[in-house]
């Protein structure tokens, strides 16, 4: 019997010259690519993933709480999208130790507090003000943290206190709310650096079941999610409860009337 295999390549290091038809395996993403005579058709687990619905901040009293805290003492990953329509100083994350905020019209996301070893800076226009932008912030094992914006690394720092989680869209005592819209919040008890490129996703979504995220809050898209009535999620509806798809058991509920919108990252 002969064995056949599909050739490998990175998804940044595509083959120039290919005949019709011939297929590869990108080994970062896990894509499988097929040349059709013009163009590189890319198939995925993740095409197969659903993303229809985001959480919706209006920038003035809205957020999104889970029930209790998330801390990590040691390594963990913070993964969300966010698109920031309200020029302010909005907080994507909030915690005992730290918080996360965009700089609106400057693109700049800044990370400030003891669990982080002071700032970490990204570049200014890191990211693009009213558009989807992809945040991901890493501890490892030697308590050095990196931040990662649309998939590039954006600055290192170190700390070894506990890093704590406890609203999203909002800082301490309901000041400086995010506006606009937040996706596919996810948070593990390791470094997920290695799999950025998983993560990202080339800027849309992925299904991160492989990855065992912790704690996983889908904005409408998980099963379970809620209206504020007990009703199935639809584009409008004021959030209800955002079950945690992760291990964690952790769910989170709108706060003063977020909302569920079908503006996705894609």
């Amino acid at each position: 019997m002969t064995r056949s295999s599909i050739k490998t390549c990175l998804s940044t290091a595509k083959p120039t010259a290919a005949y019709v038809g011939e297929t590869f395996f990108e080994t970062d993403t896990k894509n499988t690519i097929i040349w059709d005579g013009f163009i590189w058709l890319a198939f995925s687990k993740s095409s197969q993933f659903a993303n229809a619905l985001s959480a919706s901040f209006d920038g003035a009293d809205d957020y999104l709480q889970p029930s209790s805290a998330i801390s990590f003492t040691g390594a963990f990953t913070l993964s969300m999208w966010f698109k920031q329509t309200t020029d302010a100083l909005g907080i994507l994350v909030y915690g005992n130790t730290a918080y996360i905020e965009p700089s609106g019209l400057t693109g700049r996301v800044l990370v400030n507090g003891s669990a982080y070893g002071g700032h970490i800076l990204s570049a200014t226009n890191s990211y693009t003000f009213g558009q989807w932008s992809h945040f991901m912030l890493v501890k490892d094992s030697s308590n050095v943290v990196e931040m990662w914006v649309n998939g590039v690394s954006a600055g290192t720092g170190t700390s070894s206190v506990t890093a704590t989680f406890s609203e999203f869209g909002i800082y301490a005592l309901g000041t400086q709310p995010f506006g606009g819209e937040f996706d596919e919040i996810s948070l593990f008890d390791s470094d997920q650096s290695a799999n950025i490129a998983t993560i990202y996703n080339s800027g849309v979504p992925a299904d991160l079941t492989s990855l065992s995220p912790l704690h996983w809050y889908r904005m409408g898209d998980g099963t379970g999610d809620t209206d504020s009535g007990g009703g199935a999620p639809a584009n409008g509806d004021t959030i209800g409860t955002v079950v945690d798809q992760g291990s964690g058991g952790n769910n989170a509920v709108g706060k003063n009337a977020p909302t569920y919108s079908n503006d996705v990252p894609s």
